[in-house]
């Protein structure tokens, strides 16, 4: 067994946070285009690479009062399928930004296996929801995967 850690960065900027959408209860695209909310996982350029662990973290600011706003982490091919889902509330602009982190490895590990054996690769980030009045202000979004590398 030969285990690796590989980040992948959807969004990482301390200076320059990304705002999500402030429409409510549908969540979108941040800005106006999915693939600048994207980027491309290739399974098929790691054919012996099998995801032991993967976590999404979140570095954010809801921006919110009582409504809660949310960020999804989804797959965005055939979809898009959500692998996990973030809303918070009570969380104002005003707040430091916080970090939140998911197990998404029981979800991810068996597209991986599926785009791996196509010899495809695949597109994954992120979507939000405002709550109406304010969307979450992102500082980063990211994947850390272990892979056993047999």
């Amino acid at each position: 067994m030969t285990p690796i850690q590989i980040n992948y960065d959807i969004y990482r900027s301390a200076c320059t946070p990304l705002v999500g959408t402030a429409d409510g209860a549908v969540c979108q695209w941040p800005g106006t285009a999915c693939t600048a909310s994207t980027f491309k996982l290739y399974p098929e350029m790691m054919p012996n690479a099998e995801i032991k662990f993967a976590r999404w973290v979140l570095s954010w600011n809801p921006d919110t009062g009582i409504s809660p706003t949310v960020v999804r982490l989804v797959a965005a091919d055939d979809g898009p399928s959500i692998f996990a889902e973030l809303a918070r509330q009570t969380r104002t602009n005003a707040d430091s930004p916080f970090d939140d982190a998911i197990d998404i490895t029981a979800a991810l590990a068996p597209i991986w296996l599926q785009y791996q054996a196509k010899g495809a690769a695949f597109n994954i980030g992120h979507q939000t929801a405002g709550n109406g009045q304010n969307g979450p202000i992102i500082y980063g979004s990211w994947i850390e995967i272990l892979f056993d590398l047999t």
